[in-house]
């Protein structure tokens, strides 16, 4: 009997376990070159810090270390939802957020919630749009800060990284 090794990508509801090289869901991945590789998340394995995407028009995974990437975005799964959570949750549920990055840039916004792991940040943003991410992934190696509004109104600050 074959065994398919899995990857976990958290999400606000839950972790989702999908199947290493069969599972694609979509995906951008920025390089800290400012290159953006749009396609479909193939693997994922944080304890190793690598993934791999499948860009878009190849039949070739691309392997990329997490020191590689500044930002993992990932679209909602279902685009109608970004609609639906709109009309659902509203502004009060949101919790601005600031994250300094390696490079000196900022990375900003509303967010529903942020986890983070040992290999990096995941921040959940408000999906405002057609194209918004509806999950983020930032390594920490590419993060020098970040604060977040915690839900009881006070301020969680880390520079940890």
């Amino acid at each position: 009997m074959t065994t398919h090794r899995q990857f976990v990508i958290p999400g606000r509801a839950g972790d989702e376990a999908h199947v290493a090289g069969e599972s694609r869901l979509p995906a951008s991945v920025e390089g800290w070159n400012g290159r953006v590789v749009d396609g479909e998340l193939v693997d994922f394995q944080p304890e190793a810090g690598n993934l791999k995407i499948l860009p878009a028009g190849t039949r070739q995974p691309l392997a990329l270390r997490f020191n590689q990437v500044k930002r993992l975005r990932m679209p909602p799964l279902d685009p109608s939802r970004v609609v639906q959570t709109a009309s659902v949750l509203g502004d009060e549920a949101l919790r601005p957020f600031v994250i300094q990055l390696r490079d000196g840039s900022v990375y900003s916004g509303l967010c529903h919630d942020c986890r983070r792991t040992p290999e990096g940040l995941w921040i959940f943003p408000r999906v405002a749009r057609e194209g918004d991410p509806e999950r983020v992934f930032i390594p920490k190696n590419g993060i020098k800060a970040y604060e977040i509004q915690r839900s009881d109104g006070g301020l969680a600050v880390d520079s940890g990284f």
